[in-house]
């Protein structure tokens, strides 16, 4: 906050005392206004630079003659010899303005430097508020383009004739929240090149209806134990089997 140094005794001062003879009552606030117009607008130098005797008299809203406060006031002087006003080549100035008034412009300035650094931070937070806008935005870009199956790839020269099933395959993958890294892509295309040309789309299909994060053959081949052979007739080759077999047909024939 800004503010005036007033010396308690300024109303009792000897040089208020003449200003007020000189001008009636009431003119002691008029020095006043004129530190108040000062201290906003002229507060490094107290100089009225250009100013005319009518403008000075106009901001202390002298009610009197024209020209006949400046006098006075150029005239009510202290012991040292110092009015309210000193007259100057380039117009009108506060005696011992930066002296007894200085700190208005020390304040001043204080408030400009912390502004500027008030600003200079916002401007950094807004800054960085931007980036991570852009980088939310850019993550929101790549979000949708893994939505609608935007993957980036390129296929194989050897694989360009199932062109159109891998971009079926990455659309599904990518629907799933699923994506293929340098080296997991690389995979893909070598279990591709293990299926034959003529089964990739079928097995692709066929992986996309299971859900299933890989590519994988329908398994086709069932495993059907072959059929027995009628049993051939026994021929017994042992002596033993051959004479039992002949005992058996004679106890048969009698």
């Amino acid at each position: 906050m800004q503010y005036l140094n007033l010396d308690l005794n300024y109303f009792d001062h000897p040089k208020t005392v003449r200003l007020v003879g000189l001008l009636g009552r009431g003119a002691e606030i008029l020095p006043v206004r004129l530190w108040v117009y000062a201290a906003k607008y002229l507060a490094e130098t107290g100089e009225f630079i250009g100013f005319s005797p009518q403008e000075i008299e106009s901001i202390a809203r002298w009610w009197g003659k024209s020209g006949e406060m400046v006098d006075a006031m150029i005239q009510a002087q202290d012991e040292k010899g110092l009015g309210f006003l000193e007259k100057t080549d380039r117009g009108y100035r506060l005696p011992n303005w930066s002296k007894i008034n200085g700190h208005i412009s020390a304040l001043k300035e204080r408030a400009q430097a912390g502004a500027k650094a008030r600003w200079d931070k916002y401007r950094d937070a807004s800054g960085n508020a931007k980036a991570m806008l852009k980088q939310c935005s850019n993550q929101l870009t790549n979000q949708k383009k893994k939505e609608k199956g935007g993957v980036s790839f390129e296929v194989p020269e050897d694989l360009k004739q199932d062109s159109e099933i891998i971009t079926t395959w990455m659309k599904y993958k990518a629907e799933k929240g699923q994506s293929y890294k340098p080296t997991g892509l690389e995979q893909f295309w070598k279990r591709l090149r293990e299926i034959p040309a003529a089964r990739r789309k079928s097995a692709i299909e066929h992986s996309m209806a299971n859900n299933w994060s890989g590519v994988f053959e329908p398994k086709t081949a069932i495993n059907i134990k072959p059929l027995q052979q009628e049993p051939k007739p026994y021929v017994p080759t042992g002596a033993k089997e051959l004479a039992y077999l002949a005992k058996v047909r004679q106890e048969a024939n009698q």
